[in-house]
């Protein structure tokens, strides 16, 4: 329990739905600022940014087969937009681990946006495998005190 942050038992965790909910806001304003650097930028720059979101197109299938088979892929080629299809697509499968990895990708405004998300997803991810952690000790303990 000690390893958990200070926020899991002040103020408690998000849970999963919460965090998808939000991540669909998240996505939308990480799309909107897609080009603005992290220290923030002009006014005409950050208009740029929002009509170059009004024209990007999601396809239906964001991510080759050849990711999915777990070859290697150098993530340095992803812009946000890629990075954000990414996440998107392992969030609606559950895989959040996975979701987790793509969104740490991000950089600049939109790694900004979604650094609160992250920071939440991982509170989360380390409680859950806290409590599973907990539940095994806790199933082998009454297994050995049962035989």
């Amino acid at each position: 329990m000690k390893s958990l942050p200070p926020e899991v038992t002040t103020r408690g965790v998000f849970n999963d739905i919460a965090l998808r909910e939000r991540f669909l806001n998240v996505e939308r304003v990480a799309k909107r600022v897609a080009m603005l650097p992290e220290g923030g930028a002009s006014l005409p720059l950050m208009l740029l940014s929002y009509l170059q979101s009004l024209f990007i197109i999601t396809p239906a299938n964001p991510i080759p087969a050849y990711e999915l088979a777990n070859e290697p892929i150098e993530p340095d080629k992803f812009n946000t937009f890629d990075i954000l299809q990414r996440a998107r697509y392992f969030l609606d499968r559950g895989d959040l681990y996975q979701t987790l990895k793509y969104m740490n990708l991000l950089k600049g405004a939109p790694k900004v946006v979604a650094s609160d998300w992250i920071r939440e997803l991982r509170i989360y991810l380390e409680t859950l495998l806290a409590a599973r952690a907990l539940m095994a000790h806790a199933s082998a303990a009454g297994l050995a005190y049962s035989a």
